[in-house]
């Protein structure tokens, strides 16, 4: 038994403390398989800073409050080296543009003329040539002009990483198999370059639609 005022040792049969005299009250011995828990009188620690993700500004900072700035996507190698391509053709068609206009404004100048009126009056094949040649420029010019915009739209669309310029490019290449595939059948023009073209288009095509490109243009 112990005191239950000074917690000293006391026989049984004792009915004041020896040590401080008080009147003895049982209390029981600490049990060692259930030991009191320990109170921890150390100050717990401060939460550390709170992360904040990225692009995300704090509490007071310029900023706080707007929504996340998305990550700018990176073009790839390949849709680089595509809109030089297509470039290229946009300067083709161009120049053949300004080609076929010069045709065509000589050509109709020539039809003005009173000597080529005469020439055509005597002679009615030399006009029907001639009228021939000024409708065909014309539309020449006008195809050329069509095909230099939507290059220049193309090389615009690739190089933003625009969806409809992904689209525009499978679309042309699409186009421009077909067409060779067409000129092969009816043995029109040099079969090498017809096949070249094919070729080319089709690989354009294959790579436009792989899941990496189409990623990259936010598909």
């Amino acid at each position: 038994m112990f005191c239950a005022m000074c917690g000293s040792p006391v026989k049984p049969d004792c009915r004041f403390c020896t040590v401080c005299g008080k009147p003895i009250a049982e209390v029981p011995a600490a049990n060692p398989t259930n030991p009191v828990p320990s109170i921890s009188t150390a100050s717990p620690t401060p939460p550390g800073p709170t992360k904040l993700p990225p692009n995300f500004a704090s509490p007071g900072a310029p900023g706080y409050g707007a929504p996340p700035v998305a990550a700018k996507r990176q073009r790839p190698a390949g849709v680089t080296i595509l809109a030089i391509y297509a470039l290229f053709w946009a300067c083709m068609t161009g120049t053949l543009a300004i080609v076929f206009v010069i045709l065509f404004s000589s050509m109709a100048s020539g039809t003005d003329n009173p000597l080529f009126s005469l020439i055509a009056e005597l002679i009615p094949v030399i006009g029907e040539g001639q009228r021939k040649w000024v409708n065909d420029t014309s539309m020449g010019m006008l195809a050329m002009f069509s095909l230099t915009a939507v290059f220049i739209f193309l090389v615009y669309g690739l190089l933003r990483l625009r969806k409809w310029g992904l689209i525009l490019a499978v679309v042309v290449a699409g186009v421009t198999i077909v067409h060779s595939i067409f000129l092969i059948v009816e043995s029109e023009g040099n079969l090498f370059w017809h096949l070249l073209s094919v070729g080319i288009n089709a690989w354009i095509v294959t790579y436009l639609l792989k899941a990496r490109t189409k990623t990259a243009f936010g598909m």
